[in-house]
């Protein structure tokens, strides 16, 4: 980690969220596994994402928001169910909305659909507050290889190349230490399940 001391942080700090806001990428652990994440509003920072990653463009990436209220203002018409299953689901949880609004199109699947995560880790949350947006994340691994369940599995090539690290003064134990859930939902809330 010596070597990426000069963008290593344990804590989030407001340099740090101008910096993300225009652009900048992040390593950063989540309640599944590490994530490489940008500013969704940002479009550098989206395209920088693919580029590192070396993940084709017409692979969408997931969203994640800090709460149901910041998720209610990008998604349209949520059905009760679905409501209710994001106030109890104990395991993270991916949902692919088909309805969304207020989002540029360069977040949007070409079905009009965005995966969305509402996260349930405290820092990261925190920081999302800070931003005032979602962000966009993605497994913190070159695209199609083994996902990283510790900062030490991460490829050196995304350590150098990424903007910023998020390190904590310890090392988090990530809960589930998978990949989310993902799934879809049809308009009576019921779910297929894409990834489990």
């Amino acid at each position: 980690m010596e070597e990426y001391i000069d963008k290593v942080k344990s804590k989030v700090t407001e340099d740090w969220v101008s910096s993300i806001k225009k652009g900048a990428t992040l390593l950063h652990p989540t309640d599944t596994i590490w994530g490489l994440a940008a500013a969704a509003f940002s479009r550098k920072g989206v395209e920088s994402i693919y580029r590192l990653k070396g993940k084709p463009q017409t692979d969408p990436l997931i969203l994640l928001v800090a709460d149901s209220k910041m998720l209610q203002q990008y998604v349209l018409n949520i059905p009760p169910r679905i409501e209710t299953l994001l106030d109890y689901v104990e395991r993270p949880l991916t949902l692919i909305y088909p309805k969304v609004s207020m989002l540029p199109e360069y977040l949007i699947h070409e079905d009009g659909s965005v995966a969305f995560r509402i996260t349930h880790k405290k820092e990261l949350s925190d920081l999302i507050r800070s931003l005032n947006q979602p962000i966009v994340s993605t497994s913190a691994n070159m695209y199609q290889e083994a996902y990283a369940t510790s900062y030490f599995e991460i490829d050196e090539r995304l350590k150098e190349n990424v903007d910023l690290i998020y390190y904590p003064p310890y090392e988090l134990e990530l809960e589930f230490n998978q990949p989310s859930v993902i799934a879809s939902f049809d308009e009576n809330g019921e779910l297929d399940f894409i990834r489990t």
